[in-house]
């Protein structure tokens, strides 16, 4: 056994979520684990003084920021594994100061993001939400002659960013017979050759996808960049999914363009959530809202499971999976 020391954060109920029988195993491979035992968040000096001399800690939603006051006496702290997406909230300037090196969980998350983008994005251009609601409303023949349904087959799939989620969205349509653009002006062309994507600038984005998938993050360059002009240029019946950040979309400009009846929109995200009481995405026939569950608690295991082993990569001097570095801090969400 190692004889490493690891502190556990989260609360009582998230641990529940979080760790399995495979996950404890990794962990008590490593030595001494140590668990925050209430079922609320630990005060910043309950956190020094667990994490005072551990190597390695876990932390998730919920979890307070590891500021000054936190990691002050943390002298043998080598990782902090965020079992959970954006490390953002948890992250400091003295965190980094100390050297210690920091995983995130989206890459876990991403795998089921991904997955609820790809069924809204079948769904959407199989028309199955407005076709159902058809039929519910007592028709038949009327529903079938409206309907916009369409495969993914031969369609080009516009795809918002080689994120975490969006390259394994990328992995996912490789299983079908469509030809995917990637809008992202940080990679290449070749990168995105690689993951089977066509690199492509956002004009023609905008005017050549049969459906796109969100996937950017919510920074100052990518606030509101569906706008007006950006919808216009789109296709008719064409789909746009967002399992990404609501700020991305200028929503006026897109209820703008639904209400003209052209195109679908399946929203997992809005700005703000939840939507206005009154907001017309509540309304309008051709949107499916859904409360930000695209990455929900399903998925947890894989996220406790991931920090466990990110950890034990960590301590014994491997590359980590996730591994977050300040400089990476201003393009992630």
């Amino acid at each position: 056994m190692p004889g490493y020391k690891i502190a556990i954060l989260p609360t009582t109920s998230l641990q529940e979520n979080l760790f399995t029988p495979e996950s404890d195993a990794v962990l008590a491979e490593l030595g001494e684990v140590v668990r925050n035992e209430k079922d609320e968040a630990m005060e910043t000096s309950e956190v020094a003084e667990m994490i005072a001399d551990c190597d390695g800690v876990m932390t998730s939603w919920g979890v307070k920021r590891l500021d000054a006051e936190a990691v002050a006496k943390a002298g043998k702290l080598k990782v902090v594994a965020h079992a959970a997406g954006t490390v953002k909230p948890i992250v400091s300037n003295e965190l980094w100061a100390k050297g210690v090196r920091v995983s995130s969980g989206a890459c876990q998350i991403a795998v089921e993001v991904a997955e609820d983008a790809l069924g809204k994005l079948i769904c959407g251009l199989k028309d199955v939400f407005r076709l159902s609601q058809g039929l519910r409303d007592g028709g038949w023949w009327e529903a079938r002659a409206a309907s916009w349904a369409r495969s993914l087959g031969r369609k080009k799939v516009g795809i918002v960013s080689a994120s975490h989620v969006g390259k394994h969205m990328m992995k996912l349509l490789t299983m079908f017979d469509c030809e995917v653009l990637l809008y992202d002006p940080t990679v290449s062309v070749d990168d995105a050759a690689g993951w089977g994507a066509r690199k492509v600038e956002f004009d023609e984005f905008c005017s050549e996808s049969d459906a796109i998938s969100i996937h950017a993050p919510s920074i100052p360059a990518t606030a509101k960049m569906f706008d007006a002009d950006a919808f216009a240029k789109m296709r008719d019946r064409c789909v746009i999914v967002n399992t990404a950040r609501g700020s991305v979309i200028d929503e006026k400009a897109l209820i703008a363009e639904l209400e003209k009846g052209r195109l679908y929109a399946l929203l997992d995200v809005t700005d703000p959530e939840p939507p206005a009481d009154d907001s017309p995405f509540r309304k309008l026939e051709n949107v499916l809202l859904t409360p930000h569950v695209a990455g929900g608690p399903d998925n947890r295991w894989r996220i406790g499971l991931h920090a466990a082993r990110e950890i034990a990569r960590c301590l014994a001097g491997e590359s980590m999976e996730g591994e977050v570095t300040k400089e990476m801090l201003a393009n992630i969400a």
